[in-house]
């Protein structure tokens, strides 16, 4: 497997995979904004933009498009998260310049027709409403809302709101894809097995006529700590409750991240054999789920920003409090103490097998290409994790979980019959939430 580096002259960042294993082109543009860099009064622009390049071009509208890439036996889709927006696709060998011409059409035609925004905004806002009568939906909305109330511009699910997506206009969309979408903002990732000099050959070609020079972007300061443990109670009329709490944490980039990723599968992240799952729920019975996890943060200039870890959970509302008051004892034993050396011995041994399969198929081979770029990791890091793992002691781990993974200070959301809940919350002063839309 050989990689290369390429500066085309637009300006546009090539990484080149060369993998000879598959007749097989996997392409992704990656777009370094998304709902981050929205004005806050239009939240879902970022989203709307993405959803939108799916529409076609001003040649074609989207059932036009998407007959000719499926001449090409091939798929190119766009999406857009926090930080990130994507177009990416996948083609025969032989086929990779003609679908590589075909994001160049999305790049410089796309059409942004006004009929396309109306339907997708019916489609976003039923949807919305929708999930929003799904409890674990409504916890993660309303977890996030709360989780980054001192940050804003995170504030919200990426895809927005009903109210922030209906004053989205057709103008805004053309300049925020304008102003973000130039090869100087993004970088893009080819694996294949055509070898690298060839793929720049090809891109020179095709995306010569894509050249736009992006905007200067504010720079963003750090998300701040959470500074207090609160709680907020989201009233809704469901037989069991769901809990959501966390905090704010640290970015793939940082040096401790393996061993935060190791506490985490110890704790909550491996499923029946975790802390969490036996003491909770297999020795207590209070919960039908539980299970923890840490996400990677969102990489932005001039540093990324920090990730998270949170817990989820769901119980029966009569055994709320007692649920909620036991995996506050076993996370903060386990920040404390940390893991036995059995169970070290099994989180090295589950990403000593599982780690490697991340890199099987072209299209994880060019998320992990993308990962190395958007957080300055070294070229094959997932093989240097493996061997970082291994070298993990028990005093090292459990000194991550104490910075990293301990809840004296928290946001916590549980969604359930607040007539009942509070009682058992009395004393934690939770703030009630009755949404307005269910």
């Amino acid at each position: 497997m050989k990689k290369k580096i390429f500066i085309l002259k637009n300006g546009l960042k090539l990484i080149a995979i060369q993998r000879k294993k598959l007749p097989i082109a996997y392409i992704k543009l990656i777009v370094r904004s998304g709902a981050i860099n929205e004005p806050l009064s239009r939240k879902g622009l970022s989203y709307l933009t993405a959803k939108l390049l799916n529409e076609g071009t001003k040649g074609k509208d989207s059932t036009a498009f998407a007959r000719e890439v499926e001449k090409l036996g091939g798929n190119l889709t766009s999406k857009s998260g926090y930080s990130i927006s994507t177009i990416e696709g996948d083609s025969l060998s032989d086929k990779f310049e003609a679908l590589t011409g075909l994001m160049k059409e999305l790049l410089t035609e796309a059409a942004f027709r006004e009929k396309d925004l109306s339907r997708l905004k019916k489609q976003i806002k039923t949807a919305f409403l929708l999930r929003m009568q799904d409890p674990n939906y409504l916890s993660l909305y309303y977890f996030t809302k709360f989780m980054y109330k001192d940050y804003p511009p995170l504030s919200t699910l990426p895809e927005g709101t009903p109210e922030s997506i209906e004053k989205i206009k057709r103008n805004e969309i053309i300049k925020f894809f304008k102003d973000h979408y130039t090869p100087t903002n993004s970088f893009i990732v080819v694996v294949s097995d055509i070898g690298g000099d060839r793929i720049e050959e090809i891109m020179q070609r095709t995306l010569s006529g894509w050249i736009k020079e992006a905007i200067e972007k504010p720079k963003l300061e750090q998300i701040p700590d959470v500074t207090a443990p609160t709680l907020y109670i989201v009233d809704m009329d469901v037989t069991q409750s769901h809990i959501k709490i966390g905090k704010h944490s640290i970015s793939r980039a940082n040096p401790d991240y393996n061993s935060l990723r190791v506490a985490n599968y110890i704790l909550g992240g491996s499923d029946f054999s975790s802390r969490l799952m036996r003491k909770i729920r297999i020795e207590k019975g209070f919960a039908y789920s539980v299970y923890s996890s840490i996400t990677p943060g969102y990489p932005t200039e001039p540093q990324p920003l920090r990730g998270s870890f949170y817990i989820s959970m769901e119980t029966s509302t009569k055994n709320t409090r007692k649920a909620f008051d036991l995996l506050m004892k076993e996370v903060k034993k386990f920040s404390m103490e940390g893991p036995s050396e059995e169970e070290l011995k099994d989180a090295k041994s589950y990403y000593h097998g599982n780690i490697p399969l991340r890199s099987e198929t072209y299209e994880q081979l060019a998320v992990l290409a993308m990962d190395e770029e958007l957080f300055g990791l070294p070229w094959k890091h997932w093989i240097k994790d493996v061997e970082e793992i291994e070298r993990l002691n028990r005093t090292k781990v459990q000194e991550a979980a104490s910075k990293y993974l301990n809840l004296e200070r928290y946001v916590a959301v549980i969604v359930g019959n607040a007539q009942k809940l509070l009682p058992q919350f009395k004393d934690l002063n939770p703030e009630v939430i009755k949404p307005g839309f269910i």
